[in-house]
């Protein structure tokens, strides 16, 4: 499967839309993302897997505590 099918296929579990336009826009951002990667490792003197995981832990956290992600600690209403 490439990228795109992935961002189809995480796009239908969310239930958000799956147009093609929406799913060739996040297509595009992964070559800029990339980029980010590799001037976040080189910035911090760090190999790309160890700044691609601060990078994904640093997302994780800012959308738990933004409400947007999962989060197990949180409490359930009603």
């Amino acid at each position: 499967m490439n990228s795109g099918g992935l961002i189809r296929c995480q796009e239908e579990v969310r239930g958000d839309s799956t147009e093609d336009a929406r799913i060739f826009a996040k297509v595009e951002q992964i070559y800029d993302q990339t980029l980010e990667v590799i001037r976040v490792a080189a910035e911090r003197g760090i190999d790309t897997a160890v700044a691609v995981d601060l990078m994904a832990e640093d997302r994780i956290s800012g959308a738990r505590v933004s409400g947007r992600a999962w989060n197990p600690n949180r409490r359930r209403s009603g």
